[in-house]
């Protein structure tokens, strides 16, 4: 998969270009490219690895919840520091993916190279160094923090983990975020959110594929644990009373453990499985083979015995009611079919 990806150079052109500093003088362009990245992605330090720096074009295309970026440049080595994390409360995730040559990655003790067509996680609420040694084409994603942990609630156990190119799912990962980049022009409102939600599981199911791949010991049992949690709750979201007690007994461990495991990030076992339910209830609130099942009916279906309970925590998380996130995802589909015509 990977060769065919390298020889054919995927084009990413249709991507909106936020900056390009290759007309400037040559003393300003890395000023000018350190204040795209800082701009576009957050704060950070960053140095040139050769002796100029000439050539940077930054090419970014916005869906919610995610920033999707192609990069294009010279060499250079980022810092995120303490100082930056600070100053600059913002919560995402970042998701780099060389095309050409490798990158380095450093962060929470792991030293990690990426060779093109892998990919890895760093969390930026946290210090990281990023090296690229020569000049490269990079794909890269900025995630919100909280639709990433809704799917994956370990993530922060896989920063600086490299996604191997010959994984399948990374494979199918890193073309599908190649091929939404290209298709930006095309891109509606509606079609922008179908596709950062199907991009954000699929991110999801590409991260813990192979999780546990390289660890070992605890770190191994304990992300074996949180993906058998992960899958209880999903297999059983319609059951009105799951709870720790029914997922602990379920999978044979103790309710102390599984709230401890949860809780080692950041989130709560009730929490936990309202977001799952809140995710499954967008999604059948969007599908239009489901434009037919009540709203009330939709709740039901993921764990909400009360409609009203079920309007109320889809608000909190979503800030529309069912109804309106419903509607508005028809008006998308109705105006891309005029479109379309």
């Amino acid at each position: 998969m990977i060769s065919a990806m390298e020889s054919r150079t995927p084009p990413m052109s249709a991507a909106t270009v936020v900056a390009d500093i290759s007309r400037m003088p040559t003393a300003q362009r890395i000023g000018a490219w350190t204040e795209s990245i800082y701009e576009h992605y957050y704060p950070l330090d960053l140095t040139p690895t050769g002796d100029g720096f000439r050539h940077g074009e930054l090419r970014i295309l916005d869906l919610p919840g995610i920033r999707l970026g192609a990069l294009d440049s010279d060499g250079y080595t980022v810092h995120r520091r303490r100082n930056h994390v600070a100053s600059n409360g913002s919560d995402f995730y970042f998701i780099p993916v060389p095309l050409h040559h490798a990158l380095g990655l450093q962060q929470d003790g792991r030293d990690t190279v990426l060779n093109p067509g892998e990919a890895a996680v760093i969390n930026t609420s946290n210090a990281y160094a990023y090296l690229q040694n020569t000049r490269n084409r990079v794909a890269t994603l900025r995630l919100d923090g909280p639709g990433v942990r809704a799917r994956v609630p370990f993530v922060d156990d896989l920063v600086a983990v490299p996604f191997r190119r010959d994984a399948v799912l990374t494979g199918v990962m890193v073309d599908f975020v190649l091929s939404v980049l290209r298709c930006a022009d095309d891109l509606d409102s509606w079609s922008a959110q179908v596709l950062s939600d199907q991009m954000l599981d699929l991110i999801g199911l590409a991260l813990t594929a192979d999780a546990d791949a390289g660890e070992s010991g605890e770190t191994s049992v304990r992300l074996a644990h949180i993906r058998r949690i992960m899958r209880e709750i999903d297999t059983n979201l319609g059951q009105f009373d799951l709870g720790v007690e029914v997922i602990a007994d379920s999978l044979g461990l103790s309710r102390r453990y599984v709230q401890r495991l949860v809780a080692e990030r950041g989130e709560t076992v009730s929490g936990l499985i309202r977001d799952r339910r809140i995710a499954a209830a967008r999604r059948r609130l969007a599908d239009p083979a489901l434009s037919g099942v009540s709203v009330a009916s939709i709740g039901h279906a993921v764990g909400f015995a009360d409609s009203t309970r079920f309007s109320r925590v889809f608000r909190e998380v979503t800030d529309r009611s069912p109804g309106e996130y419903r509607r508005e995802f028809q008006a998308g589909i109705r105006s891309s079919a005029v479109t379309a015509d």
